[in-house]
Order: C-alpha cells, then sequence, then structure tokens
C-alpha cells in the first residue's frame, strides 16, 4: 500500500508548477487496463482518502456547471450569416449538502475539515465515497492536490495572489480586424465538431480547466452582482489571469526535459539554441462570459556574434534584437509579439496561444535552419523539421493575418466581437478539425523521432 501512495504523489508532484490533477487523470493511469499497476478503483480511492486522512494531499470538489448544447436560430451577428447553430447552455447540478461546508463555494474541501474529530473525518469521507460512486461526472470535479514544492491553490475566498496585472481597456488595431460577415456552417458540420469537443474534454479534461471554469462563473456571478464589490471582483479577474498563465506555463513554456509523449518538448528533444523569454497578459477584461486579453510572449535564438549576415537576413523579416540578453559571444535574436484575442472559454484561450506559440517558434527555426544546420553538427535536423510550421499555419490563418515570410509585432483576432456565443460558434467550426489534426499529427512525428534516437 505504501509503495502505491508513494507513486501517487510522485505523479502528482511532476505535474508541474502546482502539483495536482483531477480524478479521472489518476483513474486513467493506474486502473485502466493499459496502466502496469492496474490498481481497483475502490483501491485507488482507498489509497487517496488515507494519503488525505494523513494530510500528505487535499482533495476538492468544485461545483461547476454542467454543458448541454441547444439549437437557436440567430441574425445580426456580426461575423455568422443568418440561420440554426449550437450555442452553448450551462446548468447547476444540486448536490446533497453536507453540514461542513454548507457555506461554502466547495462542494467537499479537505482543507476544511477538523481531523482531530473523528465523527466529522467519517461523515465528510462516507460522503465523499458516495459522491464518487453515485455521481459520474464528479471524477472531472474532483482535484487531487499535493501541496508540497506546489504553488498554491486558492481558488475562493479572500487569499491575493502573488500576481501583477493590469485591468485597463483593450483597443485592438481595427485594420486588422475583418469586416466581412460570411461565415455559415451548417449543423450537420457543427454537430460533429461538438462531438469533437466533448470527446476532448472526457478524455483530456485537465484541473486547470476545471479550476480556471469556476473562477470564470464566480467573475460572471460578480458581474451580474448589482451590490457587487469592484475590489473583489478584480482580485478574482487577476485570480483568473495568474491561473491561465500557471496552466500554459505548466504545460508547454517551463518544459526543462523532453518526454516522447509531449510533443511540445520538440526545443528540448533537439537541443535547439532556443530560448522562451517570457509569456504575459498585459490586461484582461470580462464582458459577461467573454474574456478580452491583450498578450505578450517572447522568445529567441542565440546567433554566433559572427554570423553577421544571419542575424541581419533575420531582422529583415521582422525579428527583433534583445540587448539585454546579448553576450559577448552571441546575440539574441527573436520575437516580442502582442496578441489581441477574445475568448468565452479557456479551452479556446489554450488551443489559439497555443498554435499561435508555436508557429512562430517553428517559424524562427525555418527562418535560421541553414545557420544551425552548419554550426551544430550534432543536432539531427531535416527538411521535415524546417517545414513543420505548415502544420500549424493553416490554423492560425483561420484566425489571423499572418504571413510565412515576415514577421509583425501585433496579432489581432480578425473576428473580434465580445458576444461569447458568436466567438464560441466561430471558435468551434474553425478550429476544432485543426485541434485533431494537429495533435494527431505532432504526436505521431514526435514518437517516431524518439523511437528513431533511441535505436542511434
Amino acid at each position: 500500500m505504501k509503495e502505491i501512495e508513494l507513486k501517487i504523489c510522485d505523479y502528482l508532484n511532476a505535474k508541474g508548477m502546482i502539483n495536482g490533477c483531477l480524478l479521472h487523470k489518476l483513474i486513467n493511469y493506474f486502473c485502466s487496463p493499459k496502466s502496469k499497476y492496474k490498481i481497483d478503483k475502490e483501491d485507488l480511492l482507498a489509497y487517496l482518502f488515507s494519503l488525505t486522512k494523513e494530510r500528505r494531499i487535499d482533495i476538492i470538489v468544485v461545483n461547476s456547471f454542467e454543458i448541454f448544447w441547444r439549437i437557436k436560430s440567430i441574425n445580426q451577428y456580426i461575423y455568422l450569416k443568418d440561420g440554426d447553430y449550437f450555442f452553448r447552455d450551462f446548468k447547476k447540478r444540486k448536490y446533497k449538502a453536507i453540514n461542513y461546508f454548507k457555506n461554502s463555494d466547495y462542494i467537499f474541501d479537505s482543507r476544511q475539515i477538523h481531523f482531530n474529530k473523528k465523527l466529522e473525518v467519517e461523515e465528510t469521507f462516507n460522503y465523499l465515497y458516495d459522491l464518487v460512486r453515485n455521481k459520474k461526472e464528479i471524477k472531472y470535479k474532483m482535484i487531487i492536490y499535493y501541496p508540497d514544492n506546489s504553488k498554491p491553490l486558492n481558488i475562493f475566498g479572500s487569499s491575493k495572489i502573488p500576481f501583477e496585472l493590469e485591468l485597463h481597456k483593450i483597443k485592438p488595431p481595427i485594420n486588422l480586424i475583418t469586416k466581412e460577415s460570411a461565415l455559415f456552417f451548417d449543423l450537420e458540420k457543427q454537430m460533429e465538431n461538438i462531438s469533437i469537443i466533448n470527446a476532448f474534454r472526457s478524455k483530456y479534461m485537465c484541473f486547470y480547466i476545471t479550476l480556471i471554469d469556476v473562477i470564470h462563473q464566480k467573475i460572471i456571478k460578480l458581474q451580474e452582482n448589482k451590490n457587487k464589490s469592484v475590489k473583489t471582483l478584480k482580485e478574482y479577474i487577476k485570480r483568473f489571469g495568474y491561473y491561465c498563465i500557471q496552466f500554459v506555463k505548466s504545460d508547454w513554456v517551463k518544459l526543462n526535459h523532453s518526454n516522447p509523449y509531449r510533443w511540445e518538448t520538440f526545443i528540448q528533444f533537439f537541443r535547439l539554441p532556443f530560448k522562451i523569454i517570457n509569456l504575459e497578459f498585459k490586461s484582461l477584461n470580462f464582458h459577461g462570459r467573454t474574456f478580452n486579453t491583450l498578450g505578450k510572449y517572447k522568445f529567441c535564438i542565440y546567433i554566433n556574434n559572427e554570423s553577421k549576415n544571419v542575424i541581419s537576413n533575420l531582422k529583415k523579416i521582422g525579428y527583433i534584437e534583445f540587448e539585454d540578453m546579448n553576450d559577448k559571444y552571441f546575440t539574441a535574436i527573436g520575437l516580442d509579439q502582442e496578441i489581441f484575442l477574445p475568448c468565452p472559454s479557456i479551452e479556446y484561450f489554450y488551443f489559439i496561444y497555443k498554435y499561435i506559440f508555436y508557429f512562430q517558434l517553428f517559424l524562427l527555426l525555418h527562418h535560421s535552419f541553414d545557420y544551425i544546420k552548419n554550426t551544430y553538427s550534432d543536432i539531427r535536423l531535416s527538411q521535415k523539421e524546417r517545414m513543420i510550421f505548415e502544420i500549424f499555419y493553416p490554423v492560425i490563418n483561420e484566425f489571423f493575418a499572418i504571413s510565412k515570410k515576415t514577421v509583425p509585432q501585433i496579432l489581432v483576432f480578425k473576428y473580434y466581437t465580445l458576444n461569447p456565443d458568436e466567438l464560441e460558434i466561430i471558435y468551434n467550426n474553425l478550429m476544432i478539425n485543426h485541434v485533431r489534426f494537429i495533435e494527431t499529427k505532432m504526436m505521431k512525428y514526435f514518437l517516431l523521432k524518439h523511437t528513431i534516437h533511441s535505436n542511434y
């Protein structure tokens, strides 16, 4: 038993900047037929509850909305032709209350239990057993949190987040916003894309999405409250921004080691002379369900100072020199790009930012390919790596005015509206198929690369 408990702690400890995951991830890892552990689900729960009672982990269940879809006719939207479209609807499920959490935003939170009171402990864990056994959706809401060596997990309450964020008004350059209103998607196509979304959520749903969804819902409610505290609303918006940034940094920015199952570790695998400098929000506003973002990221490649023609050519394309990162041997040159992007839900933000980022990263690889090949003989790059940015081009081109030959300092979402329903329809039907294609293509490519490399 102790060995499995250690494995659970090790799994959580490897999850990134915040050591947490959803119960469904642990079930997949330890209980699925493909797992090397093949633990019974009931036994896994027993291990988790034992670790919680020993105060080594915490279990947190948040009460988020369930998603439903309905068809509605629309007219006079900015970018969509009149017609029938699928809209997301939200419904909050009711759960039997337990005394200790009646006045809380949590369904269950082990951090609120008095563990010296045996009756309270027994009652709360019996309640948790009942939830897991009778409410299948709970495994997507139950966060297993390992606080050792982790950033804090403060979802609600008055605790302040160590995160600076400007909340000034966001004004995108209007010349980069399309004036076309010609988008239309038939119901059959919409239904197909919704099935992909549902499949993604059931298979890949992570605790960050659950966490951010809950904070998102809290902000929507605060906006609707006529007696709201502006200070409280600002704190929740900061918290939302903080966990969004932690999400993307944990998942594809702060990566140190190559992983055959994570194509995002491409730079680490090839040991490329690239550096991801920063990813941040410059501003974040909420307009009902839509969060309007002005983000910024910076990355660079280090070029030998003697390769002046390479540096000059990269500057002509639009890359800039980061003088404060230069040294006597190398020049740091790369991209410092701002992105104006409105989103109705965290998944869209995550994928669009991820694909913009990797498109630009692989485009820089394309433009510096000959230099890398001539300078680093131990880096095994082929023409396939040189053109890998092409995989991402179609989806980025759907949403932004981009070029393969030059790089701008600003990107603006083409279909700039703050209407969450319109945004969601656009994202669902222009992005989802690309997500499936990109993730499948990159996963197969990267697994093959690892297999070939391990045979050398």
